[in-house]
This record gives structure tokens, sequence and C-alpha cells, in this order.
């Protein structure tokens, strides 16, 4: 079904790809534009709320017009067009297409649902008489959060992938346990 779709069709892997990512990036800036006018009077964390440093600065002036924003997205777009076209040259190379195109959507996926979570958080903080005082966390929170969730995911696509033994579930699983364990790296605590 799905895997025949995206093996066979490179614009549903494509189309994936672009909805996961510009949807990271959107709920991105909304998460930083409800935290700027809400959430900071509840929550405060020290520097950025962005982990990735590459999009701190346009997330912190809620730029959205991030020429970052669109280098990823079409390099995302040529790497997955590589791999789909390796794999027409090469059929045997077909899993190293599911791999990467996993990879790429899966740990996306993941970042989603933190948004979701922050998003949700940052409006129920702004309903009168829902939180009162403040709490300040230190930046290495932040990425010991992010890495703990991002390997949560990673063990949730390695069991779907135990299952099915799809590598788009692999490359998922590897890329979120990657990204999580740098993350926690990160937020080495002092």
């Amino acid at each position: 079904m799905l895997n025949d779709l995206l093996v066979d069709h490179v614009w549903a892997g494509l189309l994936l790809w672009i909805i996961t990512y510009s949807a990271d990036f959107c709920l991105t800036m909304l998460s930083s534009r409800l935290y700027q006018s809400t959430g900071r009077h509840f929550v405060a964390t020290e520097g950025s709320m962005e982990l990735t440093k590459e999009f701190e600065s346009d997330v912190d002036s809620l730029r959205w017009s991030s020429p970052r924003f669109l280098k990823g997205l079409f390099g995302g777009i040529f790497i997955i067009l590589v791999f789909w076209f390796v794999r027409l040259i090469q059929p045997t190379n077909i899993n190293l297409y599911m791999f990467f195109l996993g990879a790429f959507v899966l740990r996306q996926l993941a970042v989603i649902v933190r948004h979701s979570n922050n998003l949700t958080n940052y409006r129920l903080l702004s309903k009168d008489g829902a939180a009162t005082g403040r709490i300040e966390y230190k930046r290495w929170v932040g990425y010991r959060r992010s890495g703990a969730d991002l390997i949560a995911f990673g063990a949730l696509y390695l069991f779907v992938f135990a299952m099915t033994g799809q590598p788009f579930w692999v490359g998922g699983s590897l890329f979120c346990f990657g990204t999580g364990a740098e993350h926690l790296k990160q937020g080495k605590i002092p």
C-alpha cells in the first residue's frame, strides 16, 4: 500500500518530505510566537527556545521568510531525488531509498509531535487562572527533554520495523536515535 506508493512514485515521498518539513517550520514559528506572547510569562528558557542553532535567529525574530528553511527543504528534496534515481538505476537499492526517506520524514514527525505539545502547553497557559508563578529552565534541560523524546520515538520506530521489516522505519529509528543522542550530548548536566 503506502510502501508501494512511496517506492513507485517519487512525488509521494517528496510530498511527505515537503509536508513534514514545512509543518515543522510552521509549528516552530507558531510555538515561538505563542511563547513570546504568553508562555514566557510562566516558563523561561535560557537562550533561544529553538534547539537547532542554524534556525535560532529566524525563530527568535519570527522570520517566516527564512533562507535557511528553503535551503533545508530543497536540500532534502535533492537527496530524496538522488536516492530515488539510484533506485531506478539499481533496483536492489530500493531499501536505501526507503531508509533515507523514513529517516527524513519520521524524524520530522517526531519533532512535529514535540511542537504540538509546546503549542498545547502555551495555549493552555494563556487561559486566565491556568497557572501561577514562573519556572526558569537552563538550556541543557531543553536539550535533555528533546533527546529523551527523540530516543523514545526511535524506539517506537524500531519496534514498528521489527514488526514490518520495512527499511522506512529503521531509517526513522536510527535518525531519531542519532539526533536524540546529539541533543543529550548538548544537554550535558553541569
